[in-house]
């Protein structure tokens, strides 16, 4: 245990180092977003105060019904939704590979256990993720106070989901939970095709995972999971099921998590 607590300790301070301005670049993109989706809400609804909780249900709605194979003439892209996770699948993809090949040796001698610096490598990503999503909430409420927004917990369906926003507390399930369990199961695939090849193709493994749940309207692409339109779509009659989704992403977790072990194991 204490040698995970030393990697652990060296990835909180030197991962969140090395990615701050990565940290600050999503920031300020989220930033230009934020006010652009918090004036449009302003234009499309003036009579509705909005919530931090409305404008950041606009990051996760992604897109219904997008699927190539039925031959349908609109295709949506879910630019908001992509763009975060895409972003946060780029931090996975460069820095624990980044740094097993610049120091990862010293710290096998240092902690003298492998297993102990990849688990801490695992653990950091569910802290890059939950973290990424932190500067996402922290952001909208500063915004949301700074335009006179509504601090309750409530939710307005401003976005028309198949939804009653008054009683139904699996939204909040599906905007809170759902996202960080589905970004970390692509996040250890990403993670384990890095050590498997290298970080391009790991980050490309992951961008496809996200783009195939863009185009494909199906419940094996768990990018589905981080989207509300999956869950409360407007028009379509099937609906995502969160305990399908929660298996679908813990069976990748363990996927990647033992193939880029062997990968990572085998490597001197």
């Amino acid at each position: 245990m204490n040698k995970l607590y030393k990697n652990l300790c060296y990835d909180i301070k030197v991962g969140f180092g090395r990615n701050l301005a990565n940290y600050i670049i999503l920031a300020v993109i989220l930033v230009f977003r934020t006010c652009l989706i918090v004036s449009e809400m302003n234009r499309l609804h003036p009579e509705h105060i909005h919530s931090c909780f409305d404008v950041i249900s606009r990051f996760f709605l992604g897109v219904e019904g997008n699927d190539i194979t039925s031959g349908s003439e609109r295709i949506a892209i879910p630019f908001d939704w992509l763009t975060l996770q895409a972003y946060i699948i780029l931090g996975i993809a460069r820095y624990p590979k980044q740094d097993y090949e610049e120091c990862g040796y010293n710290i096998w001698i240092r902690t003298k256990s492998k297993s102990a610096w990849w688990l801490s490598k695992t653990i950091w990503c569910l802290l890059h993720v939950a973290f990424s999503y932190f500067i996402l909430m922290i952001i909208v409420t500063v915004i949301v106070a700074l335009s006179g927004g509504d601090y309750s917990l409530k939710m307005a369906n401003v976005n028309n989901l198949s939804s009653d926003m008054t009683q139904n507390l699996k939204i909040y399930l599906v905007l809170f939970i759902m996202p960080v369990i589905a970004e970390f199961a692509i996040s250890m695939v990403t993670m384990s095709v890095c050590f498997a090849f290298n970080s391009i193709l790991g980050f490309l493994t992951g961008f496809i995972i996200l783009v195939c749940s863009i185009f494909f309207y199906n419940r094996f692409c768990p990018g589905r999971y981080m989207m509300l339109y999956s869950y409360f779509p407007k028009t379509m009659d099937y609906q995502f099921s969160v305990k399908f989704g929660t298996v679908l992403c813990l069976i990748l977790i363990v996927c990647g998590l033992v193939i880029g072990y062997i990968a990572y194991m085998k490597k001197e």
